[in-house]
């Protein structure tokens, strides 16, 4: 096994131009031996070209690229393909070698191609036609060969080069989910083996399992670099990937799922109508995944940061009130939430429970109703059964409901007459 490098590779301030376009914009990168790092990014994001300038393909409209402590200029084509194996998004694979040959051509760089190769070359072509499951195709035309068995291929023709830091640029592209697992399970083990790995992926969820960190790309610029824990935020992706996601954990790993936002799915008017939820004890959990499912960005609060519904807002990237848990609710806290609630179109009383440290929620509800604005009052079970403030918060409900609050009589009716309300909304602006 080669050694690691002992400095990084890295990108200092680089861009690429290619005629009047601006693909790659003072993007500075540094990639320390040991990394196992993801690139993520949109199409278009500079991803590819980033990969490419980075092993000399490519040469900088400005900046620097450095391996091992020296400029890249300074490496002849065989020094560089001695540190750096590179497996590209597209290659021709046309000629009519055999697989088994195609594989020996990754030990170019290390003297001898062609004849009787030397042992180490022949083991090393067999071991990387072993890793990627090709053995049994050692002998057959590549002219022969499916998308993704030329695909493995070339992933083989690169290990076989036997260097010190691997990039790969979409190497699942053609791969069914099966080998896609074999490819990402093979680099975790080089990776473990010392090998340092950087790979373009498109497949967030691929990324957050195996890679240990993530470099996301928009727009030619590196706009965020952290673990996957730091990095796969609905925030971040929204912004990124213009997606809004749920944030899950498996394994001590995130893992996203994508919510439907289809313009069949998604409510008229939902982007340009707030909702403000008023909530506690998870109270709204479902209701807040129902609104976010019809394109809704609902405001939430005041919450303990032990709630389910601070739990569920943050996997949905919502804005959302704290507080610590079990004292009463802190002023500064309730100052927030009645910023929101005034900014919001529609207020939503969810069904908690009620003590004298949880009613300035209800009292903004009230402020609200008074004002004549849109609220929702969802009493079920009904208010008695969750009233432990001696009748005050019984009161307050009794209080919006004569000053033209709505009383509704589950989560569904709620969610209807929301989207109901944003369509009209829209047709009115409209």
């Amino acid at each position: 096994m080669p050694a690691p490098l002992d400095a990084p590779l890295e990108a200092r301030g680089v861009s690429v131009r290619f005629g009047p376009r601006t693909v790659l914009q003072d993007v500075d990168l540094a990639v320390a031996a040991g990394t196992f790092l993801g690139l993520l990014g949109p199409n278009g994001s500079g991803k590819t070209t980033l990969l490419r300038a980075l092993t000399g393909a490519v040469v900088p409209s400005r900046g620097r690229v450095l391996l091992d402590g020296r400029e890249l200029p300074r490496f002849t084509r065989p020094e560089i393909a001695r540190k750096i194996g590179v497996v590209p998004q597209t290659f021709n694979l046309d000629f009519k070698f055999t697989v088994k040959e195609v594989v020996a051509l990754g030990r170019y760089a290390h003297g001898k191609t062609w004849g009787a190769p030397p042992p180490e070359d022949a083991n090393a072509v067999a071991t990387a036609m072993d890793a990627l499951g090709i053995a049994g195709l050692a002998d057959r035309p590549v002219t022969q060969l499916s998308g993704g068995e030329r695909q493995r291929v070339l992933i083989a023709q690169t290990l076989a080069q036997e260097t010190p830091l691997l990039l790969l640029d979409e190497p699942l592209n053609n791969l069914d989910l099966n080998h896609q697992l074999e490819v990402m399970q093979l680099l975790a083990r080089l990776h473990a083996a010392g090998r340092t790995i950087v790979v373009v992926l498109h497949d967030i969820n691929m990324a957050a399992q195996y890679c240990r960190e993530l470099a996301v790309l928009a727009d030619g610029r590196l706009v965020a670099r952290g673990t996957p824990d730091q990095l796969l935020t609905p925030v971040l992706l929204l912004e990124v990937f213009g997606i809004r996601v749920a944030v899950h954990r498996e394994g001590g790993r995130p893992y996203i799922t994508p919510l439907s936002l289809a313009p069949a799915a998604r409510a008229r008017g939902a982007a340009g109508y707030q909702v403000h939820v008023i909530t506690g004890g998870g109270a709204a959990v479902g209701l807040l995944e129902d609104l976010t499912q019809k394109g809704f960005t609902p405001t939430v609060g005041v919450v303990s940061v032990f709630d389910y519904d601070y739990e569920t807002a943050r996997r949905y990237g919502l804005d959302v009130v704290s507080a610590p848990p079990f004292q009463p609710l802190p002023a500064e806290a309730v100052a927030e939430e009645r910023v929101m609630a005034a900014e919001a179109d529609c207020l939503i009383v969810t069904p908690q429970v009620f003590g004298p440290g949880n009613l300035a929620g209800l009292e903004v509800a009230l402020e609200a109703a008074l004002d004549g604005r849109c609220v929702l009052v969802l009493d079920v079970p009904p208010i008695g059964e969750r009233d432990l403030s001696d009748g005050r918060a019984t009161a307050l409900q009794r209080g919006m409901l004569a000053s033209g609050a709505v009383l509704m009589p589950d989560a569904a009716s709620v969610l209807t007459t929301v989207c109901e309300r944003a369509g009209r909304r829209q047709s009115s602006c409209g």
